[in-house]
């Protein structure tokens, strides 16, 4: 079967091809940049227009798709499963996405919120910056700190902080706005901060039905928490935050279809909150499923994708750790591993 997957040379495909084990699939890959494309372990790679650039985009896609026979498109960034989603019937293959507007709502933070308040999902305060007078009264409603200032879309941590008062969140914007032109105000969310156990949910649904389910703690960061990403991630398994996941998925009034991933906080109180939603595509952390002893994800996905789902749910619940660091392939260990490597002094 041969498969495109795009965002090819990026760490989360990467990670989530070279992982994957024996398989019977040939890759192809795209990536609009031309250095991340040269980073792909993927052969071939192509150099394909932005996705922002729909008609351009879809079209390399079909090039591709056509020289090659490709039997599955698998979008791996946010905004090429958005543009997949809204022009699946324009692609020449299959796609396995969730719909369009699940897709818009996901990718925009503040439009997940509204959406949460809507349908009763717990979730941090937040408000959407409109103009820096404006955020200084919007802000006056905070009683508490630090406060979470982070961009509707992207992912990563990029622009985001953990700020100790109103000042410093106002300071923190016009610093972002002053150096990155592509950026203005209307771009940024302002939340509570939520100071519990930061969790990921990996889910896999096949019309309404869920075929795939795994999850993780995230333990250890490159800086603090709020503004950098992972270096140790747990996975492990609570049922309340299934229940939350299911519950989310469902309250979109459209079967969920494809890949929804929740991460997911818990408040002061000990309660599990909604952060976001990444749709559509899989985490950088994929390693860590497809570790799993219950099988990798991403052979159900191509499955389910293909018409081909598991009989029944698979929940994936055995322990194992994810370790990443900057320059360094991640490693993933069980917990018998993790303490047979390290030597403690007596």
């Amino acid at each position: 079967m041969t498969i495109l997957i795009t965002a090819a040379g990026g760490g989360g495909t990467n990670g989530l091809v070279s992982t994957l084990g024996e398989h019977p699939y040939r890759f192809i890959g795209t990536n609009a940049s031309f250095y991340k494309a040269a980073a792909s372990i993927i052969h071939p790679t192509y150099l394909i227009a932005p996705a922002s650039d729909e008609v351009k985009y879809i079209n390399d896609l079909n090039k591709i798709i056509d020289k090659h026979q490709v039997e599955l498109v698998i979008p791996n960034s946010d905004i090429e499963v958005e543009m997949m989603s809204k022009h699946q019937d324009s692609i020449s293959t299959k796609v396995f996405v969730p719909n369009y507007k699940v897709c818009k709502i996901a990718n925009d933070k503040f439009l997940c919120y509204e959406h949460c308040v809507k349908n009763e999902i717990n979730v941090a305060r937040a408000i959407s910056a409109t103009s820096i007078e404006n955020l200084r009264d919007q802000l006056a409603q905070f009683k508490t700190y630090p406060l979470w200032c982070r961009i509707k879309k992207g992912s990563g941590s990029k622009h985001t902080a953990a700020l100790k008062s109103s000042e410093e969140v106002l300071a923190f914007i016009a610093k972002k706005l002053a150096q990155h032109a592509e950026l203005s105000i209307e771009d940024f969310i302002v939340s509570d901060y939520l100071p519990g156990d930061d969790c990921l949910i990996f889910t896999i649904w096949d019309n309404g039905n869920l075929k795939y389910m795994a999850m993780a703690h995230r333990q250890q960061y490159f800086g603090a928490q709020g503004r950098s990403a992972p270096t140790v991630i747990k996975k492990e398994y609570r049922q309340d935050l299934a229940d939350l996941a299911i519950y989310v998925a469902n309250s979109f009034k459209v079967k969920p279809h494809g890949v929804y991933n929740f991460d997911i906080k818990y408040d002061a109180s000990g309660n599990a909150a909604l952060t976001e939603i990444n749709i559509g595509r899989f985490y950088y952390n994929m390693p860590l499923f497809n570790a799993s002893i219950d099988g990798s994800p991403l052979h159900i996905y191509i499955n389910t994708a293909s018409g081909n789902p598991p009989q029944s749910t698979l929940i994936s619940k055995d322990e194992l750790y994810f370790l990443r660091d900057q320059d360094n392939a991640p490693v993933v260990l069980t917990p018998q591993a993790l303490k047979e490597k390290v030597i403690k002094l007596s």
